[in-house]
């Protein structure tokens, strides 16, 4: 009988501001939170020293990327083109952090998914899989990603079913096509020179 994997679990905290955008109450003004995340990694059988993955592995990629990235830093909806340029004009004429653009708005729920999607492609030569994650905005609210979830956002459906879709199937691709659309112009911002920001606010409003 094969023994049942292991997960092991590291703790990495970060502060960042965010606003929710469409809030109800008061989470739509900008404000901050002291971030807790915890990564939590399964292996099938552990290594020679009797580990899953070194915790330091986990602090060093995920946590060094948090560190440069996300810490100190405004998580943005890509749709927040205010809080974006704001925040991009600051980086730009005051050497402050730029900001993070997400594809939707900066929740718990959303920052989880995003460091699960993350996690995964940065610990990928590691042998470990991604879990779950769990994001605390505060020390009473979190939330959390399991590994079924990772699994389902890498996958993207791109293609069709052999004969004609279902209206349901339809209105599924179109989400995923949506989905997609978003999340390449998500990356394309959050690698893009400050400068190029301007020039998609433009672009934007031109169309």
């Amino acid at each position: 009988m094969r023994p049942a994997p292991t997960t092991c679990t590291r703790r990495l905290e970060w502060d960042a501001a965010h606003r929710v955008l469409r809030h109800e109450s008061k989470c739509a003004t900008l404000h901050g939170h002291r971030y807790t995340a915890l990564i939590t990694c399964i292996a099938d059988q552990l290594d020679d020293k009797g580990r899953v993955v070194d915790f330091g592995v986990i602090k060093e990629r995920v946590g060094g990327w948090i560190d440069r990235t996300w810490d100190h830093a405004t998580l943005v909806n890509v749709d927040d083109e205010a809080l974006r340029m704001f925040c991009v004009n600051q980086a730009r004429d005051r050497g402050q952090r730029p900001p993070y653009v997400f594809p939707g708005e900066p929740t718990a729920e959303v920052i989880a998914a995003e460091l699960a999607r993350l996690a995964e492609e940065l610990l990928a030569d590691t042998g470990v899989r991604v879990a779950e994650v769990t994001i605390f905005e505060t020390p009473n609210c979190s939330a959390t990603v399991t590994l079924e979830s990772v699994v389902r956002l890498r996958n993207v459906r791109v293609g069709r079913p052999p004969g004609v879709p279902s209206p349901e199937e339809d209105a599924d691709q179109r989400v995923a096509d949506h989905r997609s659309r978003v999340r390449q112009r998500v990356d394309a911002l959050n690698r893009a020179p400050l400068d190029e920001h301007t020039a998609d606010t433009v672009d934007r409003t031109q169309r």
